[in-house]
């Protein structure tokens, strides 16, 4: 007997995919039901219609903390162990997570929904855009910088066609603190191959994220505007926070250094050309004593240009 490629089966397991990206869980256990009468029933679908079971009577037991269940569930779903029979499901229970937190969260929320979890990563992988960076300007105007999420604003410009704000956003993100980007929100492409690359020299992340802005400077890479007044008043915050660490710890040593080229970069690009004002020259003299080698690197790429 054939079958055709809409038969029963293929209806059921399609059905059920579709639910879970919907996050109808009800819908989900209908065709469960359906397809365990079919002839290709899965062996493990008991166990999957007793996850659904469960994972619907969790998130709905106190509608009064709906946002905070779908939440937890979103952040820890691939490490919750009655979920695991659904691993190959994951990518549509994702989703479904996805769109049932974006309904139910303020439309203007913009502090983390759990620790770990902040309303920019849900609308980012819904291709919500403008809401994303709505939603990332409003966390960093309230609460200050966070790299993470000045990463996740970049992706959202470039997919607008932001281009320009979105290198700024990327840069703000990488010189501010790598140690908390990721590289799948890593954009454009020539950073994610230099990342790469110092990855596989390095032979360690750490170290390749550390080295990654001043990397990317070298290579003309980057784009800093003088207009940043307040991610500057930021960085020379941590710039005055992290002397003493800076001088004992070569990743910190490493951070300092980045945090110095930028502000003297802003700096820099104030004035016209070859005017180094007192500010600059203070930055330089604590570049130079925090790392030579690097300083010797960073004057290098300017004289040739009398760009310095």
């Amino acid at each position: 007997m054939q079958y055709s490629l809409f038969d029963d089966e293929n209806l059921c397991r399609i059905g059920w995919q579709q639910a879970l990206k919907e996050f109808d869980l009800l819908a989900a256990l209908e065709n469960l039901y359906s397809w365990r009468k079919t002839l290709d029933v899965p062996p493990n679908i008991e166990q999957k219609i007793e996850a659904v079971q469960r994972l619907q009577k969790e998130i709905y037991s106190n509608t009064d903390n709906l946002l905070n269940a779908l939440s937890m569930f979103r952040k820890e779903y691939a490490e919750t162990d009655f979920l695991s029979v659904l691993q190959k499901e994951f990518k549509y229970l994702r989703e479904g997570l996805n769109r049932a937190l974006a309904l139910n969260m303020d439309a203007d929320r913009c502090d983390f929904l759990v620790p770990g979890l902040h309303p920019a990563e849900i609308l980012v992988e819904l291709e919500e855009y403008e809401r994303t960076v709505k939603t990332t300007d409003c966390f960093i105007r309230q609460f200050g910088e966070h790299s993470y999420l000045r990463q996740i604003q970049a992706f959202a410009l470039f997919k607008s066609g932001l281009e320009e704000r979105a290198y700024t956003a990327s840069n703000i993100a990488l010189f501010y603190d790598p140690l908390n980007c990721k590289e799948r929100f890593l954009l454009p492409g020539a950073y994610t191959n230099k990342y790469l690359y110092l990855r596989h020299k390095t032979g360690r992340e750490e170290t390749a994220w550390l080295r990654l802005p001043f990397a990317l400077w070298l290579d003309g890479k980057t784009y800093i505007s003088p207009n940043e007044a307040q991610f500057e008043k930021e960085l020379l915050t941590k710039i005055d926070q992290n002397k003493e660490k800076a001088k004992r710890d070569s990743g910190a040593g490493q951070q300092q250094f980045n945090h110095l080229l930028y502000v003297a970069e802003i700096e820099r690009l104030r004035y016209p050309r070859g005017h180094e004002t007192e500010a600059l020259k203070g930055l330089r003299r604590s570049m130079k004593e925090l790392n030579q080698e690097l300083f010797g690197a960073y004057i290098g790429i300017l004289k040739p240009f009398r760009n310095f």
